[in-house]
């Protein structure tokens, strides 16, 4: 996680921490909205309208439909329990969790709007970004250590997927604290190259 996060974030402002959050929880959807809608039964239409909608509602001085927003998003987060083919494979599950994260990240981006935590709902969607991306870069050594995996999470730290996604949030954060409203431009899908291939050694 950026160093002293919380500290600088609670120096935004409402509309800020809610740019913020949205712009972490697009940039994890549109790298696995495609799982998402090959693995789920879900709406993934109603999630990319309703992300267009959270946009234009940051500057809103009405946000009430914000609520509606949040819960529809919210029925739309899978239980993996309910889809055992997704843990066929190692590599199948673990993309499955992510495009689950998506979809929370989503909706707690959406809550920022009128929940009065912002602050609280933009961490956490930093916090399953990283998260997605330590599991992601673990299971892949998993697969191509076999039994002699070990988790480092130095390794995961400085793991260029992993700072690739730092520096984009850093680049937000830095647009916002300069006055800079247009953060969208700043949501760009995981660097899943980085990753490298998944054959066993």
């Amino acid at each position: 996680m950026l160093e002293n996060l919380e500290e600088t974030l609670e120096a935004l402002g409402e509309q800020d921490l809610s740019r913020y959050a949205l712009a972490n929880a697009e940039s994890l959807w549109i790298t696995f909205r495609d799982v998402y809608e090959n693995e789920f039964d879900g709406d993934a239409a109603l999630i990319n309208k309703h992300l267009d909608s959270a946009w234009a509602l940051v500057d809103a001085e009405d946000r009430t439909e914000a609520a509606e927003m949040e819960e529809e998003v919210k029925s739309q987060i899978p239980d993996l329990d309910d889809y055992d083919e997704v843990y066929a494979t190692e590599w199948r599950s673990a993309h499955a969790s992510a495009a689950q994260n998506a979809v929370i990240s989503v909706w707690q981006a959406i809550a920022s709007l009128h929940s009065g935590e912002g602050v609280q709902n933009a961490i956490e969607t930093a916090s399953i970004t990283e998260s997605t991306i330590d599991l992601l870069i673990n299971t892949r050594q998993s697969i191509v250590e076999g039994d002699s995996f070990d988790y480092d999470d130095e390794f995961v730290e400085n793991h260029q997927m992993m700072q690739d996604e730092l520096a984009r949030q850093q680049e937000s954060i830095d647009a916002l604290q300069g006055d800079d409203k247009d953060i969208r431009k700043f949501v760009r899908p995981l660097s899943l190259d980085a990753l490298g291939s998944i054959t066993p050694e």
